[in-house]
């Protein structure tokens, strides 16, 4: 047999084997899971039922010696994260007085005998004398469950920076947030006209749960 004959005999006998080869079954079964999706959850805050809070909590003129006050905020996370129920402490509630600017305006004449650099343009004193007390209640009707309690002057929140008021703040909670303030009546013309203005700061954010 010549070795063109055995050539070709070789080559149909691979496409043989490889056509019977092609033709064997096994048993199978294939299952297909569809349209799967990740969905992000939301962390959202509104401020007495403000969102963005757009509100000022103070506007208060005439202030004197001997004078206080109060403000109610209501806190609530309206988003959908963390889920009530889930581990605990996984959010936390901070507070923030900002953007302070102390304006002297102008410099009455008994101001001008105990301060000597009264005036417009210049540094008031107002935030060193303006007493500002922060409390945070686990409760829309700020009377139980109180979580957090300090009192500063205005400028000295400022000067801390963020604060933080609480760890657990599930979806749908609602937080009552009293600032009360007051202005000591052993203070004097120093602060007469002065003017002090600032921003207040809430911020929600995720962390993760504590062991």
């Amino acid at each position: 047999m010549n070795k063109k004959i055995l050539i070709s005999l070789s080559i149909i006998g691979i496409v043989a084997a490889i056509a019977v080869g092609g033709t064997v079954a096994y048993f199978s079964d294939v299952e297909v899971s569809k349209g799967n999706t990740f969905s992000a959850g939301t962390l959202d805050l509104t401020v007495n039922n403000e969102n963005p809070w757009t509100s000022t909590v103070f506007s208060i003129s005439d202030v004197k010696p001997g004078d206080s006050g109060t403000a109610i905020i209501k806190l609530k996370n309206v988003g959908t994260l963390p889920k009530p129920g889930g581990p605990p402490w996984t959010s936390k509630v901070y507070i923030a007085f900002e953007n302070l600017i102390d304006d002297d305006v102008s410099c009455t004449e008994p101001e001008g005998k105990v301060d000597d650099s009264c005036g417009s343009g210049k540094v008031g004193e107002l935030s060193e004398n303006l007493n500002i007390r922060v409390r945070d209640y686990w409760d829309p009707n700020c009377q139980e469950n109180k979580r957090f309690e300090e009192i500063h002057t205005l400028a000295e929140w400022v000067s801390q920076g963020q604060t933080f008021l609480n760890d657990d703040m599930p979806a749908g909670d609602v937080n009552c947030v009293v600032i009360d303030w007051s202005i000591d009546s052993s203070v004097g013309n120093e602060i007469q006209s002065d003017r002090a203005t600032f921003d207040i700061k809430f911020t929600l954010e995720q962390t993760e749960p504590w062991e």
